[in-house]
């Protein structure tokens, strides 16, 4: 059986790597995982996973890169001790490390690059530092995966290109379940009663100052905010809310299951996927929620300076995400929007499952 190991600095890890992982398995490949826990909670082990467990939380970049070095010699010894034919590195990130590993173990093992999303830095010159890193370990690389169609004018090809794209899994056409009705439709149902629309936060909660925009916006119109998710900016998140005197317009549901999307975009209106543009990551990126909000045929908001906003060709919302005003008109404008219609051809992870494991078996 050949092994593959898969680098990821999260955990839990996130939920495309998640998707790779269980491809691999399907498809009679060992795959080890070497991850990086940065919470509170101890990651229990498992066979096949190997956390590295330090409490010094997300989002903070200081102590990330600080404690580095201590997830480098983990995987270090995951790598030597397991002898992988292939390592799968998650984020560029992980691609520095495989490839550092590469050079100092001399083993003859392929890397293959899950670029989802793109070194950046508001920082110019720590931007170009970062993006000359990214080129050098690239040369290291066997294939390159793009999680978005428009990253590709941004990688010079010295490497095997495969666009894979966050597609939903074939599984969101489970019915919805009775424990997710329960979980989420009955405290929806009552905001509703209340004359509120629902808009939707769905994912790892980020980027605080454009949900603080968000939040601002529905103050004085005829929505509530649901939060469905964790992540590094979530206590930040419902600080603010408590500060603002808000909580009669945002409510927090916490981390969710995949099996319970069909349902939370059953009881949702509007779906938020837009994201900070001065990050220019968030230009050429494609979320999720594109395929998810067009599968599910939801109304969702873009930022207007987005190639996903450009790609698309009916009726959605587009917002300036750091203008207040610009987000609640948009919002009001929903309420007359009437039908809406899927900009994008239904294609599962499953369906494209078979082409990466070709490119796979290859190297």
């Amino acid at each position: 059986m050949k092994k593959i190991v898969i680098i990821d600095t999260t955990w839990p890890i996130n939920s495309r790597t998640e998707k790779f992982k269980n491809t691999f398995i399907k498809n009679e490949y060992r795959a080890i995982l070497s991850a990086w826990n940065r919470g509170e909670n101890v990651a229990d082990s498992k066979e096949n996973e190997f956390v590295l467990n330090t409490k010094i939380g997300y989002g903070n970049h200081f102590y990330k890169l600080l404690f580095l070095l201590s997830f480098f010699y983990h995987t270090y010894k995951v790598i030597k001790n397991t002898n992988p034919n292939v390592v799968f590195a998650s984020h560029w990130d992980s691609l520095v490390i495989a490839a550092s590993i590469k050079l100092l173990l001399r083993r003859e093992f392929e890397i293959i690059y899950d670029c989802l999303d793109l070194p950046t830095s508001k920082n110019k010159y720590i931007l170009k530092l970062l993006q000359f890193i990214e080129k050098l370990a690239l040369k290291k690389v066997k294939v390159t995966i793009l999680a978005s169609r428009f990253y590709s004018e941004l990688y010079d090809g010295k490497t095997e290109l495969f666009v894979f794209e966050n597609y939903p899994s074939n599984s969101l056409n489970f019915d919805i379940t009775l424990e997710a009705k329960e979980k989420y439709q009955e405290t929806i149902d009552a905001l509703r009663l209340k004359g509120n629309k629902i808009v939707s936060w769905i994912g790892v909660v980020r980027y605080s100052e454009i949900i603080y925009n968000l939040i601002l916006s529905i103050k004085n119109i005829d929505f509530h905010l649901c939060i469905f998710g964790d992540g590094p900016s979530l206590s930040e998140v419902k600080n603010f809310v408590l500060e603002n005197k808000l909580e009669h317009k945002v409510t927090f549901f916490g981390r969710y299951t995949q099996s319970e999307l069909s349902c939370i975009y059953a009881n949702t209106d509007v779906v938020w996927a837009a994201y900070p543009t001065l990050d220019y990551n968030a230009v050429y990126a494609i979320s999720n929620k594109y395929f998810e909000c067009s599968f599910f045929s939801k109304l969702p908001v873009f930022s207007l300076k987005t190639k996903m906003s450009e790609n698309v060709t009916s009726d959605v919302l587009l917002v300036n995400e750091y203008d207040i005003d610009s987000i609640s008109k948009e919002l009001n404008r929903s309420m007359t929007l009437s039908t809406f219609k899927p900009y994008e051809t239904t294609v599962f992870w499953e369906d494209r499952e078979s082409h990466f494991i070709e490119v796979l078996n290859k190297i």
